[in-house]
């Protein structure tokens, strides 16, 4: 008779611990999948890009949230970000949830004003992705948001995979919600992607990068700058690099650079600072219109690695001196190398670092590996 009863007492505990009593119906929970954030007279503006679910079973509430989303804002002029963000959360059913969260969107007037604030209550979220990309935004960035036509019903994810695309490129250099607090903290100068819609509104593009100092906006790059900027101090997986023909100037030359290996040494030399150091890069002929357009041996090939290197290291010589004087911003984390290197001299220069980058040389060779891989015309 025991025996009997310890089974049946299991049985039926088996049978009520199986079921779920902390469910809750997606139509109950509000599925954040893009953020924009907008200056407004001292306080924000804040647009919610979410799942739109519809009412019936959740079979068709899944098919309905994976066929479209809304975007709710709201203004508020207060100090902190909290304020904003709870009312526009307030004007839709359910409870934000931000682990679906593709991207941030950033207005421009804002960032001039600082994202210190923005950051720092997201990355305190226990829901929020530390991966979430970040994106600066010519124009409206909730305007953005609801952007129509893209080829993805999420607006937010079009621009996300729009932004890594580019960053392989190397025409734009990328930061994530992560990333950027980590800068703030170690007080590092740091990127985001700046992108602006186009003119008939139903697409985005990318124009450049963001530069920022403490947690403010210092300037912008454009895309060929942040190029130049990644040859020297990020890994390029795929960049394209062009050249008139070298003696007749008639055609062109295309190369498909593949890998890139910076090795800056900067030093401090009286008032200057002079970078010194070698960047190579490894690139695969994609295009030769020259003569009649064949390469028979590695004589030419030779010759057009000379070429691009000359031409490359007077566009670095040139164009990056520019640069940091334009920012005053450490676009090649300089401050770190000096400190490794040189800590004592560091200490003496630290406080004036600044003034040195707008009085910067460029001493730094370019070594240029050509291959041919199937590419002759």
């Amino acid at each position: 008779m025991k025996r009997l009863w310890i089974i049946s007492t299991s049985v039926i505990l088996a049978m009520l611990l199986s079921g779920c009593w902390d469910y809750e119906r997606l139509r109950d929970r509000m599925i954040i999948t893009g953020l924009a954030i907008a200056e407004n007279d001292g306080g924000y503006r804040i647009g919610i890009e979410y799942m739109a679910f519809s009412g019936g079973s959740t079979s068709q509430q899944q098919e309905a949230a994976g066929q479209q989303t809304k975007v709710a804002d709201q203004a508020f002029n207060h100090p902190s970000i909290e304020i904003p963000l709870h009312f526009v959360q307030s004007k839709i059913l359910g409870d934000p949830f931000y682990a679906n969260l593709h991207l941030l969107v950033i207005g421009k007037e804002q960032a001039k004003k600082g994202i210190g604030d923005v950051i720092s209550h997201f990355i305190r979220d226990p829901d929020m992705r530390r991966t979430t990309e970040v994106v600066i935004s010519e124009g409206d960035p909730i305007e953005l948001l609801r952007m129509k036509g893209v080829e993805s019903n999420f607006v937010s994810k079009y621009i996300e995979s729009m932004i890594l695309h580019t960053e392989h490129s190397g025409r734009v250099i990328t930061a994530d919600i992560g990333d950027i607090s980590k800068a703030i903290h170690e007080e590092k100068d740091f990127f985001i992607p700046l992108v602006q819609q186009k003119g008939n509104k139903k697409e985005t593009e990318v124009i450049g990068t963001a530069v920022f100092k403490g947690d403010q906006y210092a300037g912008e790059l454009t895309t060929i700058e942040s190029l130049l900027i990644s040859y020297l101090s990020k890994k390029v997986d795929h960049a394209s690099a062009y050249m008139s023909c070298p003696q007749s100037k008639k055609g062109s030359v295309s190369l498909d650079v593949v890998k890139n290996k910076p090795k800056l040494k900067p030093k401090i030399d009286g008032e200057r600072l002079i970078i010194e150091g070698n960047v190579e890069l490894e690139a695969y002929l994609s295009e030769y219109t020259c003569g009649d357009g064949k390469i028979k041996n590695k004589l030419p090939l030779k010759s057009l690695e000379k070429e691009f290197e000359q031409s490359f290291q007077k566009q670095i010589h040139n164009k990056i001196p520019e640069l940091l004087s334009r920012t005053e911003a450490d676009l090649l984390d300089l401050r770190s190398k000096l400190e490794k290197e040189n800590p004592d001299q560091w200490k003496e220069i630290s406080e004036s670092f600044e003034a040195f980058l707008k009085n910067a040389e460029m001493k730094t060779t370019v070594d240029f590996e050509i291959k041919l891989k199937g590419a002759e015309t």
